[in-house]
């Protein structure tokens, strides 16, 4: 059982470490974009880049939704059921949102705009990606911790 048990464990440190590797990668990649969205419009003067990249580097604010119980969110009839709406959903929403024409500054074209939205949106996809393998590597560390915890109570179990 002991041998298991460690076998368990040095695949889980196995996935981690592969993990840990493309989330690396993801994260160059991230860095790429951030560095071509100022190459993307060089063709800009200095003071419209500078409004481009503030407005590139803002996101959306969004309250952190506690889970409401109410006959209406309730399409069963557990009185425990709970709707929990999808994090990213409501962060794409809220983006899309400041992508509209009422967010665009006045000094702009609108095919500058346009190539603007463009570049948000492929970062912010990056964005995403890189907080999923981040959340990815920690679901794996805290199984690597039940399971290391596991194999002490088997240790502790063999040496009684």
């Amino acid at each position: 059982m002991k041998l298991r048990t460690q076998d368990e464990v040095a695949e889980i440190k196995r996935s981690i470490d592969k993990l840990r590797d493309e989330h690396e990668i993801v994260l160059q990649e991230d860095r790429a974009i951030e560095k071509q969205f100022k190459k993307d419009f060089v063709d800009l003067d200095a003071f419209t880049l500078d409004i481009l990249i503030k407005l590139y580097k803002r996101r959306p604010k969004l309250m952190k939704q506690k889970p409401q119980n109410s006959e209406s969110t309730s399409r069963s009839s557990n009185p425990f059921y709970v709707k929990v709406e999808d994090p990213d959903k409501l962060f794409l929403e809220a983006m899309a949102e400041l992508d509209s024409d009422i967010h665009k500054p006045e000094i702009l074209e609108v095919e500058i705009w346009e190539r603007f939205i463009d570049a948000r949106k492929i970062k912010v996809e990056s964005e995403l990606k890189v907080k999923h393998h981040s959340q990815k590597i920690q679901d794996l560390n805290s199984y690597l911790q039940r399971k290391l915890e596991e194999d002490e109570a088997v240790k502790n179990k063999i040496e009684k």
